[in-house]
């Protein structure tokens, strides 16, 4: 639930609804998608369409309500809307806002553990580890043979990202694995293939050079 002014404009309700889930909304505000719940009248918590998204299903009722040209414009207010305008009177469980969030996509450079290989992959930052090890695989058939679940990823990340003129990047081109890399590559530190690349703050919020070391498992 959110309480704003009716002459606030939609980007701040995009930051009111992200202050209110920093846990789940963990892009920047302006990248939230917001629609209006409405189709003759507002959706309700007890709609079949709710309870579908309660299960993390997208019903056609909902894909409809979202279609781009209802996307709600950042600097309109909210006021704009005659059905949010002077009149508006909220009942409970009515629901006003559906929430949607940009697909961005983010360049991240892998580099192959024992082979010093670098692959760019571009990604988008909703996908999973597991989507990211497929992307890796793909881009290197040659190297790498086995399947995209049997590779292990780990952060690229010390403090700061590690760079193409780092030492330790230029021993793995030469095919050797130095510490610095070995204390990288903690199992306790291994990528699970279920989380979200969105997870981890560090990759969401940075532009580095090396994101992320692909290993192949043998």
């Amino acid at each position: 639930p959110v309480k704003i002014k009716i002459s606030a404009s939609v980007q701040d309700l995009k930051e009111h609804i992200r202050e209110k889930a920093p846990d789940l909304i963990r892009l920047g505000a302006h990248m939230l998608k917001l629609y209006l719940a409405r189709d003759g009248r507002w959706l309700n918590s007890g709609d079949d369409d709710i309870k579908a998204l309660q299960r993390k299903e997208v019903p056609d009722g909902i894909k409809n309500l979202m279609q781009e040209q209802k996307l709600l414009g950042p600097f309109a207010k909210l006021s704009d809307h005659a059905c949010i305008g002077k009149y508006f009177n909220p009942v409970p469980e009515d629901i006003h806002i559906l929430v949607g969030l940009s697909e961005r996509e983010v360049a991240m450079e892998c580099v192959v553990v024992c082979d010093g290989r670098t692959l760019p992959v571009k990604i988008k930052i909703s996908a999973f580890v597991q989507d990211l090890k497929e992307h890796i695989r793909e881009k290197a058939p040659d190297l790498i043979r086995l399947g995209a679940h049997m590779l292990k990823l780990y952060l690229a990340r010390d403090g700061r990202w590690l760079n193409s003129g780092d030492d330790d990047i230029k021993a793995l081109q030469r095919k050797e694995v130095p510490d610095g890399i070995k204390n990288l590559m903690q199992e306790q530190k291994l990528l699970g293939p279920f989380a979200k690349l969105s997870d981890d703050r560090k990759i969401f919020q940075s532009r580095p050079r090396r994101h992320s070391y692909p290993r192949r498992t043998v």
